[in-house]
This record gives structure tokens, sequence and C-alpha cells, in this order.
């Protein structure tokens, strides 16, 4: 649905225009513009109102910008609202120009308008959590979602300031995150009468004073209210992209809602209430039974019982009412692994922490389980930012330009950020799980625009934010188009990470949240290069174990009958099971490992230090209030014997029963497989780490990166690929025998590389395009790729293509590109006032590093 104009008051007034006139008379006239904004994607078309300080008659409104006429028409009355098309306009800024004409003279106003290029679809959007107006910092280091309008802090006197921030996006080709009412936080819920009946929330875990009742009529329609007039004021703006809310409430909210309509809708889902549960029905050892109460409670709770999902999914249909494309996303994902918790949202996402570990952030594999099969996308974040006592002892803050607000905020003092190459090795991370987008959290306690003195840098350095801007500038910007289209390669290995096991196991707690305490287990596995598909236990339930050869079982001390018979059937056709020391269920010819974990949070300064840490950890704990307990440190060297250690049992092992398809000849590389168009690509992450310069003498972390060369083994393959490096842009050379071939890969600081196994050798590149081509016609080019043979290559080929005009500037079709199967066909529309001469194009393949260049006349 497309939103009423309702233009702002970027009037351009104009004093009277004095026209001379045969007679001799004077004409006094005075004209204004009105337009809703001052950015437009070319091809939009701009609603342009023009007034008249008097009604005009037998006049003609003429509209032209940067002297190209696009309209004329008749206009009576003192006023007239008209469309002015931009289709044929450069991208660029510009003046628009409407001039009155009459037998009597005429009369014309100025306004300065930008046209803007559309950002492209298949680009790698970078998303910063959090973030108010001003973002340009952000921007300049290679986001391309940063802040936005919040409904909270909203007035509609700032409408003006809001759209021009807007603007400024749209013309720089970024987006912006808005903040809408998400229909059950206080905070949102402006107006809203807490003594109204069945309004204040009931029964909320923690916090409830902080909640509304999201299934209150009164709610509701305070809920779409704000909606509509937070929407109808940003209007159709097309830098708006993500519509953020409800984050974090997830956290609260472990019991159902006991309002009227929450328990009407307990009753008529479960047919018990929360004092009805009872206890745990074990059928046999580590089985539950499928209708076990708890059980059927806790996932009714998060999917529908605590009114979370139901309010979420109606602010998501308030968003799409009037805006389509919105992107609507939530977070975090991270305390129970049910499915089915986030209906109607496009984005389901989560931030994780990393210490002591950047393999932490394979949590992306939970991400990809949640949203497997469904048309939403996971958003994974990286939490740059680092608790107190974590990397650092808290004792050591430094001097710092921070000082006078870490006194008034004593709770934050010792937070640090992140440094850079732990960013960069997280990040690839992510890259190798093929995403859509990349989020980024800082945190006000490491405000990289407010702390960039000298003395900040220990707090928080800059090289982070410049690491994110060189991973932009050398794999986002480049390769995004590729990485957008990739796929994940089918895997033979299925992890389990269960929900059943968390309720009522007795296994004890590793690191970091509920949702990722298998990854202690998982990141062995990596380094022994098995990596594997995370499932729930409502995949496994339904039979996803049939595409599946093997099952890994960490921290798995329960599971239900269903899931119990599923495992059973996959060990009936001779599939393996691995685990831990930990499994409950019996399950027959279960390869065990006696791998602990639970040592792994004393990898922390203070407990290296000082011989003491935080009692329990999560994000609402407060440093300056919180329990600590004696603990005996663990530096992170002696965290990494012990992983290398597990790896090589884990190893040896399986050797002859699960074999990697990918090997690598040391565990201080990750790889994973993905693909496009029968065409297998790796991306290689760089795990190399000693100490840093910053932090390292704290032996917390492994935060520095070390280059190293490595060689990769493909298994199983009728004949050698030609095997390119495309950060590098050259084919490497290989060796092989027995159905398998190696190469060397060269991994650097900056923490990971792309390869191709392409089937055939890139050969050349050819252009196809007019010899001439007409301003305000649009044309195509061609681009191919091609083997020895001269056909096209199969897969992806990314590309950077520059088009300049005669004067030597780029036009709009600039830009990365990415070709499928050996082609690209890209359309070209120079504008009316481009300029016209030869236009010169430049295409740069980004696999191999040939080029190609041609020529087109403009005229």
């Amino acid at each position: 649905m497309r939103l009423p104009i309702r233009p702002l008051l970027f009037s351009i007034l104009l004093a009277a225009l004095i026209a001379a006139i045969p007679s001799g008379r004077c004409l006094a006239q005075s004209v204004a513009l009105e337009l809703p904004r001052h950015a437009y994607c070319r091809g939009e078309s701009i609603p342009l109102s023009v007034s008249l300080s008097e009604p005009a008659q037998n006049a003609t409104l003429q509209v032209a910008v940067d002297g190209v006429q696009l309209l004329s028409q008749p206009i009576s009355g003192a006023s007239a609202k008209v469309l002015v098309p931009t289709a044929n306009l450069k991208v660029g800024p510009c003046t628009l120009k409407a001039s009155l004409r009459t037998a009597a003279g005429e009369l014309s106003a100025t306004s300065d308008v930008t046209i803007a290029r559309r950002p492209p679809s298949d680009r790698l959007e970078i998303w910063l959590w959090g973030g108010g107006y001003d973002s340009d910092f952000y921007f300049d280091h290679g986001f391309t979602i940063a802040g936005g309008p919040v409904w909270v802090y909203w007035q509609d006197n700032g409408r003006a300031a809001a759209v021009k921030s807007l603007d400024a996006r749209l013309a720089r080709g970024v987006y912006a995150t808005i903040w809408p009412c998400g229909g059950i936080s206080r905070r949102d819920l402006k107006g809203v009468d807490p003594q109204a009946p069945d309004v204040a929330y009931r029964g909320a875990g923690r916090q409830e004073e902080e909640f509304f009742n999201p299934f209150s009529p009164v709610v509701e329609k305070v809920r779409r209210e704000s909606n509509d007039r937070f929407l109808g004021a940003l209007g159709d703006h097309p830098a708006i992209k993500v519509a953020f809310y409800n984050t974090e409430l997830v956290d609260d909210l472990w019991l159902d809602n006991l309002n009227q309509e929450g328990i009407e809708l307990t009753r008529r889902k479960l047919g018990f209430t929360r004092d009805q549960r009872g206890s745990v029905k074990f059928v046999a050892p580590g089985v539950i039974a499928d209708d076990d109460r708890g059980y059927r409670f806790q996932k009714y709770v998060y999917q529908e019982g605590n009114g979370l999902a139901y309010a979420n999914r109606k602010t998501a249909e308030d968003i799409k009412r009037l805006r389509s494309d919105v992107w609507t996303f939530t977070d975090p994902y991270r305390i129970v692994t049910y499915l089915d918790m986030f209906p109607g949202l496009d984005l389901v996402g989560t931030w994780t922490y990393t210490n002591n570990d950047p393999k932490l952030m394979f949590y992306i594999e939970s991400m990809r389980a949640l949203t497997r099969g469904t048309q939403q996308r996971p958003l994974q974040t990286v939490t740059l930012l680092n608790y107190p006592g974590m990397l650092a002892p808290k004792s050591i803050t430094g001097e710092s330009a921070a000082s006078q607000w870490l006194a008034k905020n004593p709770s934050h003092a010792g937070w640090l950020l992140m440094g850079p190459d732990r960013c960069k090795e997280v990040s690839w991370i992510i890259l190798s799980r093929a995403p859509k987008l990349i989020g980024y959290y800082y945190s006000s306690a490491c405000d990289p625009e407010k702390y960039n003195q000298p003395e900040d840098q220990f707090r928080v350095p800059h090289a982070t934010s410049d690491a994110i801007k060189e991973l932009s500038d050398r794999v986002y910007g480049p390769y995004g188009p590729m990485i957008t289209r990739l796929d994940p390669a089918p895997r033979r290995i299925a992890v389990l990470s269960s929900q059943a096991s968390r309720l009522y196991g007795k296994s004890p707690a590793t690191i970091g949240y509920p949702n990722e305490q298998i990854y202690g287990f998982y990141s062995v596995m990596a380094m022994a290069h098995l990596d594997g598909d995370v499932l729930f236990d409502e995949h496994v339930e339904r039979g996803d174990l049939k595409g599946y050869d093997v099952l890994a079982m960490p921290r798995c001390d329960a599971v239900t009958k269903k899931m119990h018979d599923e495992i059973l059937a996959l060990v009936k056709r001779g599939g393996t099971v691995i685990s831990d020391q930990y499994l409950g269920p019996e399950i027959p010819g279960t390869v065990r490992f006696d791998f602990d974990f639970t040592y792994r949070p004393k990898v922390n300064a203070d407990a290296i230090a000082g011989g003491v840490m935080y009692a329990e950890w999560d994000d609402h704990l407060n440093p300056q209030t919180a329990k600590l307990k004696e603990a005996r440190g663990v530096t992170a060297e002696e965290d990494q014997k012990i992983m290398e250690s597990y790896a090589r049992q884990l190893k040896s092992a399986l050797a002859g029963k699960v074999e990697p398809e990918i090997e690598i000849d040391t565990p201080k590389a990750l790889v994973n497989v993905l693909e496009k168009g029968g065409v297998k690509y790796l991306v290689l992450v760089n795990d190399h780490r000693a100490y840093g310069d910053r932090v390292g003498k704290y032996k917390a972390i492994l935060d520095k990166l070390v280059p190293q060369t490595v060689t990769v083994t493909v298994r199983h393959s009728d004949r050698p690929a030609h095997v390119y490096d495309l950060l590098q842009r050259k084919l490497l050379p290989t060796t092989g025998q027995g159905g398998s071939y190696s190469f060397p890969v060269e991994l650097s600081e900056l923490g990971g590389t792309l390869i191709a196994l392409s089937p055939a050798k890139f050969s050349r590149i050819e252009t196809r395009m007019p010899e001439t081509a007409k301003r305000g016609e649009q044309t195509a080019i061609s681009v191919a790729i091609l083997d020895d043979a001269g056909k096209p290559l199969a897969g992806l080929q990314p590309l950077k293509l520059s088009m300049v005009d005669s004067k030597g500037n780029p036009t709009e079709t600039t830009g990365y590109y990415c070709a499928e199967n050996g082609e690209l066909q890209l359309p070209v529309h120079p504008a009316l006032n481009d300029e016209p001469g030869k236009w010169t194009v430049r295409v740069e393949d980004l696999t191999a590093g040939m080029t190609a260049e041609n020529v087109m006349e403009v005229r």
C-alpha cells in the first residue's frame, strides 16, 4: 500500500518576480514549491505541489531538472500537483525548476533535489544494532543500514529533521532502521492507562511492570494508531529498510500470560495451567514422553503463550499494511531452541559474545536451523562489546577521556571493545555460512564516535571499526553479490541442539546462553573439519534425520520418544552417532567422547589475575552488584591446547567412520563448503591466533591473527578442479592422487579467503554493447566469462564494472556485480542530462583477475 503524500514544510517561497509585458504594466506574483522530501531513487516520481499567491488563467506549468524539460501542462487556479518523472535523469544532485508561463510573462522557482541510485538487491547488507539519526561514522566504515527514527522518542515536530536524515542516507546509497511500537513494552505504548481493566501484564517471569498485555483491545488500539502515526509521518521513503522492535524482551517472558485472553488461550491450546504441569514423565532412561506437560508447556509459552509472538506478528502486520517493502525484525534467539517463535517476521536475529573463542560465532548454525525451510532470514550480529573482567581485569580501565562519563555510569567501567583481528575472524565465520546480512553491536559504553581520543584506544580501539571498513572494501562490497547468491552445500553430519535436554538435563553448563551450550563440542568438530547442520527437537521429530548419515549429540541428557525412535532408525540404517559423556538415552554403537568444557568460563582475565569471577553471567548482569566466586583462571593458550587435543581425539576415533570432505593440515584453519550451479566454493577462516599487544598480557584471549599457509585437500573427486583464490585473484597449483587433490592457501591478517573449485579454467572476458546509445533510451551490455573452449563458465563469477562518461566521471552503472553461469545482462539507461560522447566500460573479473574494455558513443 502506498502511503498518502503529506508534504513537509520544505517549501521554497520566492520573492515576486517582475515580468515586463507589452503594455508596460508589471505582473507581481509569487510561487511556492512543496516536496515531501528532497531525495528520490531514479525511476520514482517526484510529487510536486506548486502554489501561487494569485490564481492563474490560461497558464502553462513547465518543470525542468538541470535544464531538461520533463513535463508541460496547463494550469488554472492557485495551485497544482504534478508527478515529475525521474527515469531519464542521471544520479546525483540537481536543480528542479518549475516555471509558470502566461501571456504576461514567466515566473519560476527552484528547489535542490538529489536523484539516487537504488541500492542493489543482491548487496550484502551490513547492519548496525542501535543508533540514532547521525550515522555517518558507521557509513564511512562500511555499514549499509544504520540508525533511524525511534517511536519512543518521536515528536511530530521532528518530522522534517527525520526526513532530512533519511534523504541524506538515500543520497549515499544506504538505509535506515526504524523502531516502531512493538505492542507489549510500556515504553512503546504511549497513552495506555495502566489502571485500565486487564491492561497491565500478568504472569511475567521477571520485570512484569515493564509490560502491557498485548492481547488487550486497549493495547492493540494504541499499537495500531502509534504505528499508523509513525509510518504515516515518514511516508514511503525508500531509505527505510528495517523495522526493529521488541528486542531482548524474551528474556523476561518465560511463563504464560495470565491476563484474561492469555488464560483462555492456555485453556484452549493446552488444557492445563502452569500449576498443573506435574513432574517429568520418563518412558525410558533419558527419554521423555511425547506428551510430557512440562515440555509442552514451555514450547507453548515461547510459541504463543507469553504473548510476545502475538505482539511481534501484529506489529509486523502494522508495518506491512503501510510498507510491504520494509523488513520486520526482532531479537534475540538464545534462550530456547523451539521453532515457529517469530511468525510474520522477515528477519530473526541474535547477538553473540565470543569470549574467549571466536569459534563461538558458529552459533550462526542455530540461526540457520531456526530459519531453514522458511521465508525468514537470520541476522547474526557480532557483539563487539566485552564485559568488565573478560579481556582485562576490572581494575584496568586506563586513563581515558571517558573518565567523567564512567564516573556517572560506574557499571560500565572496564567495558572493552573487541580488537580488530577477532572482529575479522568472527565476521569470516558468519560469511562462511552465506548470509544475506551481517550485524555489529558496539553499545553506548564503547561508542567509537564519543571515545575517539588517543587515550581512549585501550578501551575503544578505532582499529576495530577500521577492520569492518577493510572487510567492507575488500570483501563485503566486491564479493557480496556472490555471497548472497551462494547456498551452503548439503552436509552428511547433523548436530542436535536439544531443548528437551535443556529443560530436563543435569549436565553442567559451559559458556554462554542456553542455546549456545553445544558450541564447545561443535568447535572441536570444526577444528577437525567436520561441520554439521544444527537440528532442533522438532526437526528430528518430523523426520529430518533421513537426510544425514551422522548425528552428533552434545549435552544431550534427554530426548522425546519420537526423537529417540528417529535416532534409533538412523543407527539401524547404518548411521553413526557420536556424543559426549552426558548422553542420557540409550543408543547402540554410540561413539562417546569425554570432553570437558566446564573450565571455559574461567578463561577470564579476572580469574587469571585474582582468582575470582562473576558467579553467573548474562546480559542483565550489573558489574557493580553481581556476585563473585572463587575460580582458578585458565589462560587462553591453555584453552587452545585443550581444544586442539580434543580435535585430535575426535579425528582419530572417527577415522574410517566419518571423514571430512575437505581437510586442512591444521586445526587452526576452518573451512565451510558453499555451492551454486554445480560449482563448489570454500570459505577458509584463519584461526591461528596469538596474544595481542593490547590485552595479551592478561592472557584471557588470543586475539592477534597470525598469517599462515595451509594445505587443503579435497577428497572423493574424480579429477582436480581449477582452484582459484578469489581475494588474490590467481590460480593455485594442485597436486593429486587416489581420487583426492591438494593445494596451498595463504591466510593473512584479513582473517579468511574465498576459494572457487571451478570445473574449467577462466580464459577470457567478452563484453557486448551497442556502438551507439541515445540519451533517454534504455539499452544493455552483456558480459561473458569464458573457458578455453569459448563456453560460459559454470557457477558464479563476481565482477567489478566501471563505466565512465566522456569526461571520465563514473556513471550510475559503475559497481560490483555477479555473473551466473558465465553471463551477465546489464541494462544501461543514459540520462537526458548525462554527458554525450564516448563512454568507456571496463570489466574486471574478481576470480582470476582478467579484464576487458569496450566503448560506446552516447548521443
